[in-house]
């Protein structure tokens, strides 16, 4: 569920577990990333290497429409995530 919606944003929070995944999924929108906490994560996207990122406390990331990838949470504390989409 959203944290937050209107008509021009909608908020998704999500927090991963050590070892948890996120599910390969895609962004139906343009969304900013921001990671709450630092972490390890390894992004999986279709037809690519798997690489794994150095979250930091506050990091910001762009997601262009359209992006396909599977999260998973590589370190050994929980990760947390809030993405703001753009409608």
């Amino acid at each position: 569920p959203a944290e937050f919606e209107n008509e021009r944003v909608r908020v998704l929070r999500r927090t991963l577990q050590p070892g948890e995944s996120s599910g390969m999924h895609t962004h139906a929108a343009n969304a900013v990333a921001v990671a709450m906490t630092a972490g390890e994560l390894t992004v999986r996207r279709p037809a690519a290497q798997p690489r794994t990122l150095t979250l930091h406390e506050g990091g910001v990331q762009w997601l262009e429409a359209g992006t396909t990838h599977d999260l998973v949470n590589a370190g050994a504390a929980p990760i947390e995530l809030v993405d703001v989409e753009l409608k």
